[in-house]
């Protein structure tokens, strides 16, 4: 098992980061993670998965897909078979080469014993290139189509990430990438992307982080809006949060056609701006992995709420005016207030922990569900989620009711 107790976490001398699918094969559900084969150093990529029965408990089966003569293995998406029990996979990830000149080209890969044996690389598929990476393949009413990240340089604080819709012709060809138009601000790098359908509607989940200043500030979005098989059209400008804290990133969700159950998406329960700083619990490094959550459409929003294995792990703390939560380790100090509609969430501790927001929404009320896993901490309001590591060795939670 991994070294926190009901999530996905990296073994001693291991890191693990962005999700790259979640599965349902061979009988037992399959994570996929961005895993680095030369900890703690940052260079050669492959990806490692993570095997459960319940969503809460994971084994670490190693490397699964590992970098080679084509490059790293950068991101991707995972598509399952048409039934649950089905153990057959493909791949679709990025294969970074970074010399002589840095490059990325999309492949897939596909497996029959639920991805821990793959073929050979087929490919390169669709466009290739500097930053032209993080595939996620969907088909839509017959048609097979690629959603890939153009983010800006990691070392280009003015520059313009941009999202390519890229379809496949009856030929098996792919077409160049049509750039969907998003208003993406200069420096906001963007990654990991997706597209799903739920109900009616759709939602275009991607990852930011904030060079304009040099620093890393990294958090998911998303868009809710329309596709036609040509191109997005979101219903607001800007992307909404899909989670409140400093830790969310790598949004994922499913795409299995025997998923056994509702809609569920998971992310790295880290970020670009502490990562490498940060001391996971096991001796890994990079961070764990959060929680699944259910997602669904609630009027504007994306409305997220833990699995039901996770229950027996939640604190349920009520309130009808307003509360503190805080939350006390030996190198941080966590204080939640919630009352009339608003959140507010501060990490205090050394420089590279600092962190506060703000947030009002009229679902903030009720009840708030906490879950605490050796540093970990997941809060779920009414369908609102904030995910925040708390560093160090834990001394108490206390929760204060200011009725009146």
């Amino acid at each position: 098992m991994t070294g926190l107790g009901f999530h996905a976490a990296p073994p001693a001398g291991h890191w693990i980061n962005d999700p790259n699918g979640l599965a349902f094969a061979a009988g037992r559900y399959r994570l996929f993670v961005q895993h680095r084969t030369d900890a703690p150093d940052f260079v050669v990529t492959g990806w490692g998965r993570f095997s459960s029965d319940d969503l809460l408990r994971w084994e670490w089966d190693g490397e699964v897909l590992a970098a080679g003569d084509d490059g790293f293995a950068y991101s991707g998406s995972i598509i399952a078979g048409n039934v649950g029990a089905d153990a057959s996979l493909e791949a679709w990830h990025t294969r970074h080469r970074p010399a002589p000149t840095p490059r990325e080209r999309q492949f897939v890969v596909h497996s029959h014993d639920g991805g821990l044996n793959w073929s050979a690389l087929d490919g390169p598929h669709g466009p290739a290139g500097r930053n032209a990476r993080d595939p996620f393949v969907f088909d839509h009413e017959g048609d097979r189509h690629m959603l890939l990240a153009r983010p800006c340089d990691w070392s280009d604080i003015t520059g313009r990430s941009r999202l390519e819709l890229v379809s496949q012709g009856a030929n098996g060809d792919w077409s160049s990438g049509i750039d969907l138009g998003l208003d993406i601000p200069p420096g906001l790098l963007c990654e990991v992307p997706s597209l799903l359908r739920i109900a009616e509607q759709w939602a275009l989940l991607a990852s930011f982080v904030d060079r304009s200043n040099g620093g890393a500030v990294s958090w998911t979005g998303y868009w809710l809006g329309t596709f036609d098989g040509n191109g997005f059209l979101p219903d607001q400008p800007a992307p909404t949060r899909l989670d409140l804290g400093p830790d969310f990133y790598a949004g994922i969700a499913n795409l299995d056609a025997g998923w056994p159950g509702e809609n569920m998406l998971i992310g790295w329960a880290s970020s670009w701006a502490t990562a490498r700083q940060l001391a996971v619990p096991g001796g890994g490094s990079g961070g764990p992995i959060s929680m699944p959550r259910h997602f669904a459409v609630n009027g504007l929003v994306l409305s997220l709420s833990p699995v039901p294995t996770a229950m027996p792990h939640a604190q349920r703390l009520s309130w009808s005016e307003s509360a503190t939560l805080k939350i006390t380790s030996d190198e941080a100090v966590l204080v939640v207030e919630l009352g009339q509609g608003q959140l507010r969430a501060k990490r205090s501790g050394s420089a590279e922990w600092d962190w506060a927001c703000a947030h009002r929404d009229a679902r903030i009320a009720g009840e708030l569900l906490l879950f605490h896993d050796a540093g970990l901490i997941e809060l779920f309001i009414n369908g609102i989620a904030m995910t925040v590591i708390l560093p160090g060795r834990h001394d108490c939670i206390e929760w204060n009711l200011h009725d009146g």
